[in-house]
Formats: C-alpha cells, structure tokens, sequence
C-alpha cells in the first residue's frame, strides 16, 4: 500500500495511522492506476464502488489491533457498498472525511492507496467482475494495511 506524503509525514512525527485513517471509506476504482496515492484520478477511472462500515454508506469503518506487521480493518463491521458502474477493479484508494480519492491531496487528505482486482493484488476479489444493476452489492471480508 502507499500513503500520501501528508500522511507518511504524520505517521513519522507524532500520529497513530489508525486515528489519522479513521473513519475511512473504501473506494474501488476500474482503471490506469495512479503512479502515487497524492495523485489526482485519471479521466479515464471509473469509481465503481464506495464501500462503507453501513449499508447505508455513512458510517467509515475502522481499523483493529495490528498484529503481525499489518493493521487489519474491524472484523466486526460489515464493509461493503452498492456497485455503481460496471468494470473490473484495478486500485482502491482508503480515505477519510470528504476526500472520495478523485482530487490530488490536499494538507488533511490522507490516503492508502492499492492494487485491486483477481488473485496476486493487494485487495483480492474472487469475481472481480462489478455489475451494476441498481441493486448489486460488494463486500470486503478481508482488508488490512501492510507495507513491505
């Protein structure tokens, strides 16, 4: 996962990353990946989910104990959103507030941002096939922050 430059900085002075990303959203994006988590979408992504703690998409999740090098999200809440667009998932952006990942960064945006889609990505999908229909929903069962 990467980190925005206003995150990393926090991080390294006196912040705990998972105040610093809590409440957070999950937005999960079909399209060229940005280079880095400070950039600014590319015209040619599609957001094809938000994915919240609520099924009614305002309640960000939150993030467990850090165990094992990685901070795992709340196995508790149930994360996922309505699918939007249709598409297969290539990045996925984690933001809090109103930052929804589309903009470059701003002083407070902070953000983790990686690869989404089949097996050998950091958030896996087994059918990373998104269908939207109005009704369709995707979840997360399994997300954590881990750097290398």
């Amino acid at each position: 996962m990467q980190l925005t430059t206003n995150l990393k900085n926090a991080v390294l002075g006196t912040d705990n990353l998972s105040d610093l990303l809590s409440p957070y959203f999950a937005y999960v994006y079909d399209g060229p990946v940005p280079a880095t988590a400070d950039e600014a979408i590319d015209g040619d992504c599609t957001l094809l989910c938000k994915m919240a703690a609520s099924t009614d998409g305002t309640t960000g999740g939150t993030w467990d104990t850090p165990t094992s090098g990685a901070l795992p999200r709340t196995s508790s809440e149930t994360f996922d959103g309505l699918v939007l667009a249709n598409g297969t998932p290539t990045f996925i952006r984690i933001c809090v507030g109103s930052d929804d990942g589309s903009g470059a960064a701003g002083g407070t945006d902070y953000r983790a941002q990686g690869t989404a889609g089949g097996a050998g990505k950091e958030l896996e999908f087994t059918d990373p096939v998104f269908v939207a229909n109005g009704t369709n929903r995707r979840g997360i069962d399994q997300l954590s922050l881990q750097f290398q």
